[in-house]
């Protein structure tokens, strides 16, 4: 297995509630490579399940997955956290950034996380790319919704992933600003980072170099 892959072999999430068993994802056979992969489906397919899984926020309740080389269920809940912390960039569709940092803090905060002190270049370098960089010292409530999504990726980015999961980005946002988001996406592309964008916008499967089609938590062949 590759170090460059995330492969999902027969891969089940059953959840339980009141005795009641419903399935997120089903018997699922995927693999991921460095490139930008949609998951395509609407509310309710099983998007988030998949992106929970692949970036070991949740192991599956029957199957496999290896991870960038490493299979998940060998692995302590611990290694699993630090494989995570290391290797995974998350971009959610709300941005979820922190209100009362600073645009360059919520980007700096990968960075900090893994020593005391960090330098702010790489952040700054990014939100300069995204056309941020007049803006580093504002709180995210004094920008527009496209710029704190564009801050979003930034901080997704600034731990230098191997793997960007990012939650209906685009989601919401003018076409300038969506297009804004998956050129730097591209950008991960080319620099070999596996991008997975989960989406219900058909038209993200254009520019997609594969795609996943779920449906009521079953791949579509």
């Amino acid at each position: 297995m590759s170090d460059n892959v995330i492969e999902l072999t027969d891969a089940s999430v059953r959840f339980s509630d009141a005795g009641h068993e419903t399935w997120g994802l089903r018997a699922a056979n995927i693999t991921f490579r460095v490139g930008l992969a949609t998951i395509l489906g609407v509310s309710g397919s099983g998007k988030s399940t998949l992106l929970s899984i692949v970036g070991l926020l949740r192991r599956p309740t029957t199957g496999t997955v290896t991870f960038l080389g490493k299979r998940t269920s060998d692995l302590s809940g611990a290694a699993l956290d630090s494989l995570r912390a290391g290797s995974v960039g998350f971009v959610f569709q709300d941005h979820a950034l922190v209100p009362h940092l600073s645009i360059l803090e919520n980007v700096m905060l990968p960075l900090l996380a893994r020593k005391a002190s960090a330098d702010t270049g790489k952040a700054l370098e990014l939100l300069q790319r995204v056309g941020l960089g007049d803006h580093i010292h504002k709180l995210p409530s004094q920008i527009s919704l496209g710029q704190a999504q564009r801050a979003a990726l930034c901080r997704g980015l600034a731990g230098s992933p191997q793997v960007i999961l990012a939650d209906e980005v685009t989601a919401s946002l003018d076409s300038a600003s969506a297009q804004v988001i998956i050129d730097v996406l591209r950008e991960a592309v080319e620099a070999g980072i596996i991008v997975i964008l989960a989406t219900h916008d058909e038209r993200l499967a254009q520019i997609a170099d594969s795609v996943v089609r779920l449906q009521e938590g079953r791949v579509l062949t």
